[in-house]
């Protein structure tokens, strides 16, 4: 599951750093804790400041766009990014790749 979610769920995923209402994080921690997903960003770079929403007026980031993977396929993926596009856009690109079980062993984090 992924997407711009336009929520934080913690405080070190925005500048100036503030949390979101509870309702909201609590009706995404619902739907991730049914779907069995967690944030592979944040698992695999939990102390890491890294934004994907720029408000070039007021200077706020936010990491809004993530993705979420299922638990039991977390150690599947490897080389999660955030970077920028070669459009104009005031997001960034969140990806990440996923091995298959049944593909060729051809680098590192397979």
């Amino acid at each position: 599951m992924l997407g711009d979610f336009n929520i934080v769920e913690d405080k070190i995923d925005r500048i100036p750093m503030r949390d979101d209402p509870d309702t909201t994080t609590n009706a995404l921690d619902n739907l991730k804790l049914t779907l069995q997903m967690i944030d592979g960003w944040q698992q695999t770079y939990p102390t890491t400041t890294a934004f994907t929403f720029l408000h070039k007026h007021n200077g706020y980031q936010a990491r809004l766009d993530r993705i979420y993977i299922k638990s039991n396929l977390f150690q599947k993926t490897y080389k999660w990014k955030i970077a920028t596009v070669g459009i104009e856009t005031d997001h960034r690109l969140v990806s990440m790749k996923l091995s298959s079980e049944s593909g060729p062993n051809t680098e590192n984090g397979r």
